[in-house]
Formats: structure tokens, C-alpha cells, sequence
């Protein structure tokens, strides 16, 4: 399964509401995958093994906060999820 199909399965279970938009690649780096979901929204998806537990405890900490301030006015959704 390509990693493209794997977000779409992951999009269709999880937040169906966000399945049919068009994706795309958007950037790969050294922790994290960004797909993005037509000129929004986007999927952020942890790339390394060893240190995800970690790096998406720490996020899940500051990431809301981080947005609220970023957003300034904006409105914007977070959703996280777990797998399984």
C-alpha cells in the first residue's frame, strides 16, 4: 500500500468528513510527514520510529496552545488521534 492510500484509509476511518478532499504530498522532514488536504487543511504524521511516543507526547502538550496563538481570529481544528 503506498503511503498516499494509507492516509486516504486513515482519513476514511477516522475523519470521514475530511476523505474526499484532494491530496498531496506537502513536505517530508526528519520527524514528520505533512500531507496536505486541498489549500487548508493538512495531516501531520510522524516519521521516526524510535522517538514518536516521545515527540507526540511533547506536542500534544504545547501544540493546541501554539495554534491559539497563531491563529488570531482564525479558526482552525486539531484533531489528534492515536493509532489503533
Amino acid at each position: 500500500m503506498t503511503m498516499r492510500r494509507w492516509v486516504r484509509e486513515l482519513l476514511r476511518d477516522r475523519h470521514p468528513d475530511l476523505a474526499d478532499r484532494p491530496l498531496r504530498l506537502g513536505a517530508r522532514g526528519w520527524s514528520n510527514q505533512l500531507w496536505r488536504l486541498g489549500d487548508d487543511p493538512a495531516v501531520r504524521l510522524p516519521w521516526v520510529g524510535e522517538s514518536v511516543d516521545a515527540l507526540l507526547l511533547k506536542e500534544h502538550a504545547w501544540l493546541p496552545g501554539e495554534l491559539a496563538d497563531r491563529a488570531a481570529g482564525r479558526q482552525r481544528r486539531h484533531l489528534v488521534d492515536s493509532p489503533g
